[in-house]
């Protein structure tokens, strides 16, 4: 980690649960900024900062995301999808758009870091999950997407890892409407881990030699 002293790390959704955890591995002079990632302006308007104030971005961990029960095909459900795609998909293609910029300003190494889900993998059961799963598979997609372009751009100085964590013990799930989900993990003998376990597995991607890149990590409960 210590090649990364004194960079600048951006971390959306990192006010808490996995995004503090990760935080904390950054935790000496944050700048704490209001960024509706659901918005472009306000993205760009963030961004802005950052390069008036630092110049470049070394780091970047699109972690934030939402979760809410539902069915897709449901008649009152629009609302709801576009924010679940905002948050958790299109955010990330317009964040990781407005870091490259700037990193490739930079004269270091660079990382960008995919918070993605095991949803983006496989379908969970019940489905329940909305179309949450869907924006997981995107964002899956998009981080091999931007992987290769930047290989065929020969931009070797910034690397991208998609981080798919099982059933993190976030507070998520509290505002996600899910009915009975207490039964649901009591009937599934559903494990989580820690917040704590992710921001581990961001040190590890971090503290890999540069001419590593860790393309795809799956941390599941034991």
């Amino acid at each position: 980690m210590d090649k990364w002293t004194g960079k600048v790390a951006v971390i959306t959704g990192g006010s808490s649960g996995m995004g503090a955890a990760i935080l904390s591995l950054f935790i000496k002079n944050v700048f704490n900024r209001k960024c509706d990632v659901a918005n472009l302006t306000s993205i760009k308007e963030n961004f802005n900062w950052i390069e008036e104030n630092f110049g470049v971005v070394h780091i970047l961990v699109n972690n934030a995301g939402i979760l809410r029960s539902g069915k897709v095909l449901d008649e009152n459900s629009i609302e709801i999808l576009n924010k679940l795609i905002d948050v958790n998909f299109t955010a990330v293609v317009h964040c990781t758009r407005e870091a490259v910029k700037l990193m490739k300003k930079s004269e270091d190494y660079c990382m960008i870091i995919n918070i993605c889900s095991i949803a983006g993998h496989k379908i969970p059961f019940p489905n329940d999950f909305n179309i949450y799963p869907a924006t997981k598979f995107a964002v899956k997609a998009f981080s091999e997407i931007v992987r290769q372009e930047l290989v065929v751009e020969e931009c070797d100085k910034i690397r991208v890892t998609n981080l798919s964590p099982g059933s993190v013990r976030t507070n998520i799930l509290d505002n996600s409407g899910f009915p009975q989900f207490d039964e649901f993990i009591e009937q599934y003998k559903l494990k989580f881990i820690e917040p704590e376990d992710i921001a581990e597995a961001v040190c590890y991607i971090l503290s890999t030699q540069i001419n590593v890149n860790v393309s795809e990590l799956t941390i599941m409960s034991a």
